[in-house]
């Protein structure tokens, strides 16, 4: 899952402003909104596998995972 079990989620942010604030690419911006993630709140339900899917790249996905690292131990 992209939110592993040990970590609580950070503030529901919508995903543009997520991506802004942790330095994302466009890219995976898009990739995210076009896939129908709107807000932090659906990162619990996404699998990496998902990710794949919508079409992120490795790097993409190593990214993603990062910023929701640092996102998911930020105070809320």
């Amino acid at each position: 899952m992209l939110i592993p079990g040990h970590m609580s989620m950070g503030e529901n942010l919508p995903v543009g402003r997520f991506c802004h604030e942790q330095k994302l690419s466009v890219e995976i911006r898009n990739r995210m909104l076009s896939n129908g993630v709107q807000y932090t709140r659906a990162f619990d339900y996404i699998s990496l596998h998902q990710l794949e899917m919508m079409g992120l790249k490795c790097g993409e996905i190593a990214e993603m995972r990062a910023a929701v690292a640092q996102w998911a131990v930020m105070p809320q």
